[in-house]
C-alpha cells in the first residue's frame, strides 16, 4: 500500500540533521520506527539526502519519512496492519516526487538484482510490531541499501529501470 496525498499528518522537518528528539509519535511502534529509522539511515546526509517530512496516520494506517535531495528521495514506511516495513526507491522530477508510480521502486527490486537470495526477517509477521523486530529489519534494509544503493542514492537508476524495461 502506498500513502495516499493528504490521507496522513504532515510534520515538515525544515532544516537538515532532524533527529528523534523533535520528531515524537504518541503510538509507540510509530515512535520506535521513527527513532530507528532516523538513527539507522542517518548514512543518507552523505549522498545529501536530508529528513524532508515525518508523516504519520491513525494508529493501523501507518507513518514514513521521507528524506529527499535534489535527484533522489528515499522513503521508510511502517505500516502494522500489513505488518510491513517498506522502503521506496524514488527517481525525482524537476525535484519533486512524482506521482506513484512514476519512478518509484520498491527495495526489494533492488534486491533482486543484487542479492536474490536476501530474506527480510519478520516481514508480514507480529515480530514486526516489537521493537527487536522493527530494528532487525530496517537494519537490514539500511545495510543493504548502504552496500548496493550507492548509485541510486546518487541519481542513477538504470539499474532498476532496466530490469523493469525488460519484463514489461
Amino acid at each position: 500500500m502506498r500513502w495516499k496525498e493528504g490521507s496522513l499528518i504532515k510534520r515538515n522537518t525544515q532544516s537538515p540533521g532532524i533527529h528523534s528528539n523533535t520528531m515524537k509519535s504518541n503510538y509507540l511502534p510509530y515512535k520506535i520506527f521513527q527513532e530507528e529509522s532516523q538513527r539507522l539511515f542517518r548514512f543518507l546526509e552523505n549522498y545529501n539526502l536530508n529528513l524532508a517530512s515525518v508523516e504519520e496516520g491513525p494508529i493501523n494506517v501507518g507513518t514514513h519519512l521521507t528524506y529527499k535531495s535534489s535527484l533522489v528521495a528515499v522513503q521508510l514506511g511502517f505500516e502494522p496492519q500489513e505488518r510491513l516495513i517498506l522502503v521506496y526507491l524514488i527517481k525525482l522530477k524537476d525535484k519533486q516526487i512524482p506521482t506513484y508510480p512514476t519512478h518509484t521502486y520498491y527495495i526489494d527490486e533492488l534486491i533482486g538484482i543484487k542479492s536474490p537470495s536476501l530474506k527480510i526477517p519478520h516481514q508480514r509477521s507480529d515480530a514486526v510490531l516489537t521493537r527487536t523486530g522493527i530494528i532487525q529489519v530496517l537494519s537490514q534494509y539500511a545495510t543493504f541499501l548502504r552496500k548496493y544503493g550507492k548509485n541510486i542514492l546518487r541519481g542513477d537508476f538504470s539499474e532498476v529501470e532496466g530490469i523493469r524495461r525488460r519484463s514489461s
